[in-house]
């Protein structure tokens, strides 16, 4: 084995290893922002700081215009912060049914 691949494995693992925590991706994008609170990061996204509660307690989950907005913000990609906050799925579940 190559030592590329090794190292691809051992990544792939590591974001497998991770159940989904929205407190980790949040907590991730304050240290990377230089932000002291979630008030600071609301504000920073231009969201309800209401939201970011709703977040952290499981009320709400993640849409992906949030998640846009964050990888906006943090200049880093939706699949990096997918990463984070441990979300496994190749193709993201919508929230709603598409009619054909």
């Amino acid at each position: 084995m190559t030592d590329t691949f090794i190292l691809i494995h051992t990544m792939h693992q590591q974001l497998s290893d991770k159940h989904y925590d929205p407190d980790r991706l949040l907590d991730t994008l304050r240290e990377r922002l230089g932000l002291d609170s979630d008030q600071a990061l609301a504000r920073h996204l231009h969201i309800c700081p209401k939201t970011i509660s709703k977040i952290r307690s499981g009320e709400i989950q993640l849409s992906a215009t949030i998640l846009l907005c964050m990888a906006e913000c943090a200049a880093t990609s939706m699949d990096e912060l997918r990463g984070i906050v441990g979300e496994r799925r190749r193709i993201p579940r919508r929230p709603y049914k598409i009619a054909a």
